[in-house]
């Protein structure tokens, strides 16, 4: 069974891998991306994301991206000095891209450890 931790992992892996447009990542906001894991764990707080994102981001699993209106492209999160502009409440968004082979791995072995239904055969592929 996956733990807490595990699946909000998952969730965050899971959209940067499968929702990403293009090579930045999948486009969200904290609060946004908050709500969606509210929907799963209603006591989540904000910093449970955002320590989730950097953890994540420290191991090589995801990197963190913004669009920098300054310098006109996108730029990767640098650590705790770009904290506020990135997953501040001020934060215009970010991109979650977990295009990495770290990233894929660890959704693969994530993945494995969901429950499926009784009866439920995941070799079958849905056309």
């Amino acid at each position: 069974m996956m733990t807490r931790e595990q699946r909000i992992d998952y969730e965050i892996l899971s959209r940067a891998l499968s929702d990403s447009r293009g090579s930045y990542g999948y486009a969200t906001t904290v609060p946004a991306f908050l709500k969606r894991l509210q929907e799963l764990f209603p006591d989540m707080v904000v910093w449970e994301f955002t320590e989730t994102c950097k953890r994540l981001t420290k191991q090589n699993i995801l990197h963190l991206r913004q669009f920098d209106r300054e310098l006109g492209r996108v730029r990767d999160y640098q650590g705790e000095s770009d904290d506020a502009a990135f997953l501040g409440a001020d934060s215009s968004g970010l991109y979650l891209c977990a295009q990495t082979e770290q990233g894929q791995k660890c959704f693969r072995q994530l993945a494995a450890l969901i429950q499926v239904p009784a009866g439920f055969d995941r070799r079958t592929r849905i056309k």
